[in-house]
């Protein structure tokens, strides 16, 4: 192994620019006592400052920044600025708030991803990388020191989720655990990124999820529709068969058949934002995935499945004591429905419902521009400078043209069932 030759007067741009290493290493600013390169395994270059603490009499770090990006003659100043600080007692010691394990971690990059402070990165809807971390990432593994946390151990975090079969989630896990540690680096409470270097997903187990493109009633290959919707009459059959499922998880499930909504936006509807009267179901915008007020047109059939839910005193249209349905309950019911009554049907999922309304829609020729805004898409800039509108009549037919198709076969209407006159405001 070659010998590391450090500057006997300091560190120089010329040592900085070239050293190199094969393990972590801390190197001494000769010149700046106090001062320290460290040298990731990676090659990433961080002054630090090194401290005995007068509280504890222990020594600490302070990350200052990386190299060339902090130039050594300010990473010397800053040194020198700090002890000054210290020694004056300006400060007592200099606060290092920096997460020390896991769950610190988590919970910080967790925050950074909620609270809506300006960020552009910030989620819209952050419950599922909640869920992931609390279940995937603190629960096993957030009492490990962040010290430890090397790129072996994220791969036993990821191998863990891998090993109990869940192989396209684990790929979501990667996803998030990368953001978290490019932030944690980002903000310097970290050194080195440790998923900078993971191999493929394949080499991990991981299984892509590719786009799927599952339409019910249509043959992939040919292009074809089943006029006949042999799928929806086995799927909405096997529904409506006795079962454990609640009234309002069927519901549910015809709805999102039937209208196309998102199952998040779905869940977390109120009553107070439907308009029996008008016939119009409103989705405020901080409740949609595009983030945009989306106003849904109601036909006779949707009106009648709300009908049989408003027997409940709850503020959500779909409730368990008084709480929106679960974001996984409706998912995992139709999978339970599937794999025990309909094991032969190809897999099928609840996107899927809305994926296919769409594919019908264009085959019944509904313009395309109406069929996008039936499921809330953008429709792209140049069209929605010229039409302003929310095309409710255009939708409302739309709606009652898929109605006429699959209507009966989601929820045949009760024969001594009456819905108010129809009318638009």
């Amino acid at each position: 192994m070659t010998q590391l030759i450090i500057p006997t007067r300091g560190l120089n741009d010329r040592f900085l620019k070239t050293v190199t290493v094969t393990q972590r290493t801390e190197i001494p600013d000769k010149a700046c006592s106090g001062l320290y390169l460290r040298i990731g395994t990676s090659g990433t270059k961080t002054f630090v400052w090194r401290y005995r603490c007068k509280a504890t009499q222990k020594i600490k770090r302070q990350t200052l920044g990386n190299y060339p990006t902090l130039s050594l003659a300010k990473a010397r100043t800053q040194v020198v600025e700090l002890k000054t600080q210290q020694q004056s007692g300006t400060i007592r010691q200099v606060v290092d708030d920096r997460p020390t394990t896991l769950t610190e971690l988590a919970e910080r990059f967790i925050q950074h991803k909620t609270l809506s402070d300006g960020k552009k990165d910030v989620l819209k809807r952050p419950d599922k990388l909640i869920q992931v971390m609390n279940h995937d990432v603190i629960t096993p593994f957030g009492h490990l020191k962040l010290s430890s946390i090397d790129e072996v151990a994220v791969l036993g975090i990821i191998r863990k989720v891998v090993d109990r079969g869940a192989r396209t989630h684990a790929g979501t896990l990667r996803g998030y655990l990368r953001q978290m540690f490019r932030w944690a680096r980002t903000n310097r409470f970290i050194a080195e990124d440790p998923t900078e270097r993971l191999g493929a997903s394949s080499d991990l187990g991981i299984v892509t999820d590719a786009r799927r493109e599952r339409v019910l009633d249509m043959h992939p290959s040919l292009q074809t529709f089943d006029t006949e919707f042999s799928e929806y009459r086995a799927i909405f059959a096997a529904l409506a068969a006795p079962s454990k499922r609640s009234n309002a998880v069927n519901s549910a499930i015809r709805l999102l058949a039937l209208t196309g909504v998102r199952t998040g936006e779905l869940r977390v509807a109120r009553w107070e934002n439907i308009n029996f009267d008008q016939r119009i179901w409103t989705f405020p915008a901080a409740d949609t995935k595009t983030g945009t007020l989306f106003r849904l047109p109601m036909t006779d059939r949707v009106i009648a499945i709300l009908e049989t839910l408003r027997e409940h005193d709850n503020e959500f249209v779909f409730s368990v004591d008084s709480s929106p349905l679960g974001d996984k309950v409706i998912t995992r019911a139709l999978k339970r429905m599937a794999d025990s009554k309909l094991p032969e049907l190809e897999r099928f999922t609840v996107h899927d419902f809305r994926r296919s309304m769409r594919s019908w829609m264009g085959h019944i020729r509904v313009a395309p521009h109406v069929a996008e805004s039936c499921l809330n898409h953008s429709l792209g800039k140049i069209l929605k400078t010229y039409d302003r509108s929310d095309l409710l009549p255009e939708r409302l037919e739309a709606l009652e043209r898929w109605d006429g198709l699959v209507g009966d076969i989601v929820y045949p209407m009760p024969a001594e069932l009456t819905v108010r006159e129809k009318g638009l405001c």
